[in-house]
Order: C-alpha cells, then structure tokens, then sequence
C-alpha cells in the first residue's frame, strides 16, 4: 500500500485506481488463461467465445464443406460425362 504525503503521490494513486477500474470494466482483458464461468454471447471482436458460439460456428463450416464436397464431385462427374461425349464424338 503506498504512503500518501503529498498531492502528487494523490493524483499517483488516483491514476492507478482509475487505470485498474479501466482494465477491470474494459471489454478486452488479458486473464492469463484463467476460468471465466458464466459468460454471455460475444458481441465485441476480442470478447470471450462461449460453446454455444463455437458449435454454431462448427456446423457452419461442416455445412460449406459438404456444399463444397458436393459442387466439387458434381464438377468431376460433368467432367468425366464431357470428356465421355467429346471422346465418343471421335475428338
């Protein structure tokens, strides 16, 4: 605990208490890989992801794969039926 003797040592501890409220009711926290429990949805860039959050994000991305999947293998049977017709048309 710092002793305070003089207005400049005041306004010293005054910044120090601001700048602590200021990172404890920022949204950007670096905890150092501590537990959060109990967090709500992410609304900011660096907010914490809850599970929820991921899994949504998951099956997002499992849906676009299989779409992709999908578009990919429908191409390759295009293909192979065009390259079908162009060798039985004697190309």
């Amino acid at each position: 605990m710092r002793t305070i003797k003089d207005i400049k040592d005041a306004e010293y501890a005054l910044r120090e208490l601001f700048d602590f409220r200021d990172k404890i009711e920022g949204k950007v926290w670096d905890l150092h890989k501590r537990q959060i429990k109990n967090v709500g949805p992410s609304s900011d860039d660096y907010d914490t992801v809850v599970r929820r959050e991921l899994q949504i994000a998951i099956h997002s991305i499992n849906d676009m794969i299989l779409e992709v999947k999908g578009e990919v293998t429908d191409l390759s049977n295009k293909y192979e039926e065009l390259n079908k017709r162009v060798k039985n048309a004697g190309f």
